[in-house]
């Protein structure tokens, strides 16, 4: 199917070309309505070629706001993108969907997606993990705590005191904690 054929099923009422529905991508925050029909209506593995990974994960948090569970119609194409965006942002296809999180840099968003794949993880094994300089890892940590995205607790090992990290609003840290 091509993808004027693709676009005539979500927009019955007068398809856009796919230039102009390409423009719609581009600039969310004035076609944020027509992209959230896309995105209702269309198929998923097309929106998601079409709007790449990347974007995909910065702008679903502002789309999702014109979708309502409330709505049957809403319902599913809503949690499959929000697993999506989960799984693609940090690892966790359960993860609450969050600008915060989709604005964080690459290497941030790495640490929340070791972090939820390994609850209780010392800073040290982060930086190891990631091939980086410890006081990186350290201030990258700092600033995701500092934002209550990741919770430290001290444990001791030892004689030693190690920061053990969880990410708490993941489920495997509720997991992990009971």
């Amino acid at each position: 199917m091509d993808k004027i054929e693709i676009l005539r099923q979500a927009y019955w009422s007068g398809a856009p070309t796919y230039r102009q529905f390409r423009g719609y991508l581009r600039d969310v925050e004035k076609h944020k309505k027509v992209v959230a029909i896309a995105f209702r209506h269309l198929p998923m593995q097309f929106m998601l070629e079409e709007y790449g990974k990347d974007r995909f994960i910065r702008d679903w948090p502002k789309i999702r706001s014109e979708f309502s569970f409330d709505q049957p119609l809403d319902q599913k194409p809503l949690e499959t993108y929000d697993a999506i965006w989960g799984l693609w942002c940090v690892g966790d296809c359960q993860y609450p969907v969050s600008s915060t999180i989709a604005r964080l840099s690459k290497r941030r968003k790495q640490i929340m997606r070791l972090v939820i794949n390994e609850p209780g993880i010392s800073i040290y094994s982060l930086a190891k993990k990631q091939s980086r300089n410890y006081s990186s890892v350290y201030k990258d940590v700092k600033y995701l705590i500092d934002r209550r995205l990741l919770e430290a607790t001290a444990a001791k090992s030892r004689g030693r005191t190690i920061m053990k990290i969880v990410a708490p609003d993941s489920i495997n840290t509720r997991l992990v904690q009971n």
